[in-house]
């Protein structure tokens, strides 16, 4: 019971996000801040939208599972000779369905219903740690880009000095080459880049619907310190879904229990015999089916192994998933001191510019140009990459501990 109260106040709250995002698309056609632009993309997917509409349509599966079977309406006449005229009857019949039939359809309808609710909960997780990953993603991008783009500049003004010296001795020559061979390697990475930049900026402005320019103020900031974050139990939604599975089957063995009691049908009943007679009776129709050959135990039997089936799944499951988020705790409490002791330790942009100070004056020998900017360039690669290790981490633990939808980008 504690798990649907939690899919309920996740659904209103998700209800608030999503109603904003539609309801004012103005401010997802020109986001101001990293946050806004974050939680536009994650409610504008498609794949979240889809899930809402078919919770929708689960709801509406409850009022159908709740109808009653309509009143069933029998006449008939003959011709007998005997009285020289005809015999008519009719009954109206009215069905009880027993055993609470109609009540168990309608808790196989709520069931799926949230199960649909905990799989519109199972989006949004991944939802939010894609569209996470993805716009951390687009900021690195632009500082790689940025760091490329310095490399370039520094290689191309070394190889005019080479030009401009003139005759090349034979150590200058091979130098002159490998300057060369480097500026086309850093062109190429750079063209790589700019087209991960791209195909993540196309997808961004097609989940909007517009085409903005997603300047660096839109995107998040690399994080000095990161949050704290537990798993105290299990509240996501891979949890909720193991519980809406047992309940629906809980909800299938009501209904066969159910279907072995039979219909009854009753109603009035009329009969006008005419001719010689011409007279009009009134009684009541009576149909009752006799359960003598059928108890559904079959059927009973099914239905609660099945029970039983999602209910040992759901405890392997869930053994699975706290020993999961304790090994997920453990990669991003290393994943994001790695990254705030090396931040700490290096100013990494500081000493890059100092570099390009002593390159100017001819300070540093040449030799050791390439092999710096590929030191700077690959701790940038390797600090993206623990970064997104961390990031996957954090929205993985915020959706394990049923915080989703309280967090900031």
């Amino acid at each position: 019971m504690g798990q649907r109260i939690l899919i309920y106040i996740f659904v209103l709250l998700f209800s608030i996000f999503a109603s904003a995002a539609d309801q004012n698309s103005n401010n997802c056609n020109t986001p101001k801040q990293p946050n806004e632009l974050f939680w536009c993309l994650v409610n504008l997917t498609p794949e979240v939208r889809i899930q809402k509409a078919d919770i929708e349509v689960k709801t509406a599966g409850i009022s159908q599972a709740s109808q009653m079977i309509n009143p069933s309406l029998s006449y008939q006449t003959t011709n007998d000779d005997s009285i020289n005229g005809v015999i008519s009857e009719a009954s109206l019949q009215h069905t009880f369905e027993l055993g609470g039939k109609r009540k168990a359809r309608e808790n196989i309808a709520k069931a799926h219903r949230d199960i649909s609710q905990a799989r519109l909960l199972s989006e949004l997780e991944n939802t939010t740690q894609r569209v996470a990953i993805r716009i951390h993603r687009l900021r690195q991008i632009i500082t790689e880009l940025q760091l490329i783009d310095e490399n370039i500049e520094t290689y191309q003004s070394i190889l005019k000095q080479y030009k401009r010296t003139g005759r090349l001795n034979p150590e200058q020559s091979v130098s002159f080459s490998i300057f060369e061979i480097a500026e086309e390697e850093n062109i190429l990475k750079k063209e790589s880049l700019l087209q991960e930049k791209n195909m993540i900026v196309s997808e961004f402005q097609s989940i909007l619907g517009v085409e903005i320019d997603i300047t660096s103020d839109l995107l998040p900031k690399m994080k000095s310190q990161w949050p704290t974050v537990t798993v105290e139990s299990i509240k996501g939604s891979t949890k909720m879904i193991l519980e809406g599975e047992v309940h629906l089957a809980a909800s299938q063995q009501e209904l066969e229990k159910s279907e072995s009691w039979p219909n009854l049908s009753v109603g009035p009943r009329i009969e006008h015999v005419g001719g010689n007679i011409n007279d009009t009776y009134y009684g009541v129709a009576v149909n009752l089916p006799l359960p003598v050959l059928s108890l559904n135990r079959g059927g009973r039997t099914k239905a609660s192994r099945e029970v039983e089936k999602f209910k040992l799944k759901e405890t392997l499951q869930t053994r699975r998933l706290n020993k999961y988020a304790r090994l997920l705790v453990t990669s991003y409490q290393a994943s994001t001191k790695a990254i705030e002791r090396t931040t700490r330790r290096i100013n990494i942009k500081k000493r890059h510019h100092e570099l390009h100070k002593l390159l100017k004056r001819g300070i540093i020998n040449s030799a050791l140009v390439i092999e710096l900017h590929r030191e700077v360039y690959d701790y940038y690669n390797r600090l993206h990459q623990q970064e997104l290790t961390a990031v996957e981490a954090l929205w993985t633990l915020y959706a394990l501990n049923g915080s989703l939808t309280k967090k900031e980008i």
